[in-house]
């Protein structure tokens, strides 16, 4: 099986600048990642979507405004998958999501607004960034648009998690329970930031000994782990060799699915291309530095 190479695509081709664009979609191209999250997509209390601050989908017409972004997603699918991602540290998305999801009216919205947003720029799914509160109410929420995209809109899942195994865990097994399948494809795990000790054999030794079934078809290739390239502060910075070698540790690479950058816009100031990336991160998985 390919490994997933994956980035988070911070604000890709977020502002209509076909010379940045160009260039960023060509760098991506050019590389071995075959799979960019588009994030982040936050979800308003009335289920208007933005992307970045720019609204993407209003009443549940998408904005025309980013019909230029159609074009370069197309790009990307040639060469992998593209996901959008809803939500990030300090958002309130899945909270407004919980609450239009409890009425049928809200329910409706939902279904139409993300059906406005994948009919204009069509893409694998949804990553789920989801980083504020891990009580029963969220985990309903998190299963019922998990629920919503696949039965309603034909549409995959990622979940994007950094603690509460448990929690994650209990969704995957609700999903299952629900469904008798699991449209859950990965996780992919965040090992840096509030993630930092997370590894992939930490996480598939709960994922092996969760006490209800699962429903995924390959356990072992579930997990894509994940560094950035440099801290939110900037002062930890990690080139591609030192990214090789951090994904090259055992605990990381094996029974691993692939592996994930944060994020594109410290990949395109960080001196190196995007190739020098994602080759780090397949010879990393491969023990090959």
């Amino acid at each position: 099986m390919t490994p997933i190479i994956e980035a988070f695509g911070n604000g890709l081709f977020g502002a209509n600048d076909s010379a940045t664009n160009d260039q960023q979609l060509s760098e991506l191209q050019a590389s071995p990642f075959n799979s960019i999250i588009l994030w982040s997509v936050h979800v308003q209390p009335n289920g208007d979507l933005t992307y970045n601050g720019t609204p993407l989908v209003t009443g549940g017409t998408f904005n025309a405004d980013l019909n230029y972004m159609t074009p370069y997603v197309a790009a990307l699918r040639q060469q992998g998958e593209v996901w959008w991602g809803v939500g990030s540290y300090g958002a309130t998305d899945f909270q407004n999501l919980g609450a239009l999801l409890s009425t049928p009216a809200g329910t409706a919205t939902v279904t139409k607004t993300f059906a406005a947003l994948f009919d204009a720029i069509p893409a694998e799914g949804v990553d789920f960034d989801m980083e504020e509160s891990y009580g029963p109410d969220m985990q309903n929420t998190i299963v019922q648009f998990t629920l919503l995209l696949a039965q309603s809109l034909n549409l995959k899942s990622t979940y994007c998690p950094y603690l509460f195994e448990n929690f994650w865990l209990g969704c995957l097994a609700d999903v299952y329970a629900s469904a008798g399948q699991q449209y859950v494809q990965r996780f992919n795990l965040q090992c840096y930031a509030g993630g930092t000790g997370n590894t992939t054999a930490s996480w598939l030794s709960a994922l092996q000994s969760y006490g209800n079934p699962l429903g995924i078809p390959d356990v072992n290739a579930f997990i894509l782990p994940s560094n950035w390239v440099q801290s939110d502060d900037g002062t930890q910075k990690y080139t591609p060799a030192q990214t090789c070698a951090f994904f090259s540790d055992p605990n990381m690479r094996q029974n691993a699915g692939g592996a994930f950058l944060w994020n594109t816009s410290e990949i395109f100031s960080s001196g190196y291309t995007a190739s020098d990336y994602a080759t780090a991160l397949v010879n990393g998985l491969a023990d090959q530095c």
